[in-house]
């Protein structure tokens, strides 16, 4: 048992925010304050969770292509839907450039399709997957 920050009395505590300042306090002492509730925590190893990854479908030209010319829409009036130039489309529409999930996503807002597919990382092998870099590691690369 630990005592209570306004009282001192030494019984079981709950937190509280007294005049911005975050407190223990005990049941008595609690109504000078307001109740901050507990949230649980759930802490997830690294083997229980499986990340979910958005990637660009392959045909992705193709669907943009397609959906637009149904829509009536010409490059030019799409691009400024878009507001990027006419050549950007022109070029994802070959296939030549391949647009960010961002601007991936704000196509498929437009043209109400869907442009990507969700893999889970535990599907991918290990050379596919980005490296990835803890403090520790960033500290040597810098020494």
């Amino acid at each position: 048992m630990v005592n209570c920050e306004l009282c001192g009395k030494e019984t079981e505590l709950q937190k509280a925010n007294v005049e911005e300042v975050i407190v223990h306090v005990c049941p008595n002492c609690i109504k000078y304050g307001t109740p901050i509730q507990e949230k649980k925590q759930i802490f997830i190893t690294p083997s229980q969770r499986e990340d979910i990854i958005e990637d660009l479908r392959e045909d992705y030209a193709k669907i943009i292509k397609q959906q637009r010319t149904e829509q009536g829409l010409s490059q030019k009036e799409f691009a400024q839907k878009l507001s990027q130039k006419e050549s950007f489309i022109s070029k994802i529409e070959q296939g030549s450039l391949h647009p960010t999930l961002e601007v991936a996503k704000k196509i498929e807002r437009i043209l109400g399709v869907s442009l990507t597919t969700r893999i889970l990382n535990s599907k991918l092998s290990k050379e596919t997957s980005p490296e990835v870099f803890t403090l520790g590691d960033l500290l040597k690369k810098k020494n």
